[in-house]
């Protein structure tokens, strides 16, 4: 009986031995195929930081957040603005899925991290991540996705439009009724603009108080951006017009032939859009905001677009951080990366924003968040 037992024993052993022995062939064989195919991939494609080798201008690199992640937004989804008060972006520093993105605010000047909120709602145990950010001159506003599969006009388990001071408070929370996500989000210090995936409807709301202000039935084709001064801007698919609020004329009128997923950025005189081409890449367009008329396009833009003082700044599909006089079309500024080219732009999310003569960009590539600022030339 104590021979069985040992004998046994041994065969038992001896498989173990075996299954380990297999399982450590196969593990090096597996890393050696790996490597024989895409040697020295890690380092090829994860450098430690896109680096500056050439500027039209002396700048001041301000400070560097690494380690810092961002999952790629929604089709058109910006993660990433700015104030006075700081930087804002809907990121995380911890490299796991389980985990939901903060609201994040970063000191503009020092990079440091003043606050991060929505820790407390993971993605698998509360609200999905949110997908978008936008900000006006009082608060912060995020676009944070449904919770099931959304039919008619269902108000449970939809897209969520939130609300924050700039301390970090929230203001307000309202549900965008039939909406699965919300696509398109449009700030103004008055109003807030939504088009929601899969809504019957526009939302234009009240910015300080989250009341539904406006709502136009999709079918009618006229996404509300903004209104101002008696005259209400909108898009209506490809064709982007200015209406006189008090008769309904139309004062004009200008098809894009580019589809425009990102929220266009407004100043005195023009709006900016950044059109979705092919590859995450697109077209800045500037358009005169009485006429209509495009007054300059650039090509093969990576990111979104952050307007301050009269530029426009976007990363190209090179890695060129370029500032365009928005008034004329004229390069202000050229900064060139290393290295020259957005590194896996499908996985990774490329961002901008300027205040206050300061740059900040998110590398997604290598997790990356610096900020620049040109020094004025004596």
């Amino acid at each position: 009986m104590d021979t069985d037992y040992f004998i046994e024993e041994k065969i038992f052993r001896s498989i173990i031995i075996i299954f380990v022995a297999g399982f450590i062939v196969i593990q090096g064989f597996l890393i050696g195929f790996k490597n024989f195919w895409s040697p020295d991939t890690e380092s090829k494609l994860n450098p430690s930081e896109y680096r500056v080798i050439e500027s039209s201008k002396d700048i001041e690199h301000l400070w560097i957040q690494e380690n810092i992640y961002a999952s790629n937004s929604s089709k058109g989804g910006v993660l990433l603005d700015s104030t006075d008060e700081g930087v804002y972006f809907l990121s995380r520093f911890e490299d796991n899925d389980i985990y939901g993105l903060s609201l994040i605010k970063f000191d503009l000047l020092s990079g440091e991290v003043v606050w991060r909120t929505l820790d407390n709602r993971p993605a698998p145990f509360g609200d999905p991540s949110p997908t978008e950010l936008t900000t006006n001159t009082n608060n912060i506003f995020i676009a944070i996705p449904g919770t099931q599969k959304i039919s008619g006009e269902m108000s449970f388990g939809t897209a969520k439009l939130e609300s924050y001071d700039f301390d970090g408070n929230s203001v307000w929370l309202r549900s965008v009724n039939g909406a699965r996500s919300i696509t398109t989000m449009v700030a103004t210090d008055n109003t807030v603009s939504i088009d929601g995936s899969f809504s019957s409807n526009y939302y234009l709301l009240d910015a300080n108080s989250g009341k539904v202000l406006n709502k136009t039935p999709k079918e009618n084709g006229k996404f509300i951006w903004f209104i101002e001064n008696g005259v209400r801007y909108e898009q209506n698919e490809f064709l982007i017009q200015a209406v006189e609020l008090s008769n309904e004329a139309i004062l004009w009128q200008n098809k894009i032939n580019e589809q425009i997923f990102m929220a266009p950025v407004f100043s005195d005189q023009h709006i900016i859009l950044r059109t979705d081409k092919a590859q995450f890449l697109g077209t800045a367009i500037a358009l005169g905001k009485d006429t209509g008329e495009i007054i300059w396009e650039y090509p093969d833009v990576l990111t979104n677009i952050a307007v301050d003082n009269f530029v426009a700044y976007f990363l190209t599909a090179d890695m060129r951080l370029v500032g365009i006089d928005i008034e004329t079309g004229s390069t202000l500024l050229n900064i060139d990366f290393e290295p020259n080219e957005a590194l896996d732009a499908v996985n990774n999310v490329y961002q901008i924003t300027a205040i206050n003569d300061i740059i900040v960009v998110y590398f997604g590539g290598t997790k990356q968040l610096s900020a620049y600022r040109p020094l004025v030339e004596n």
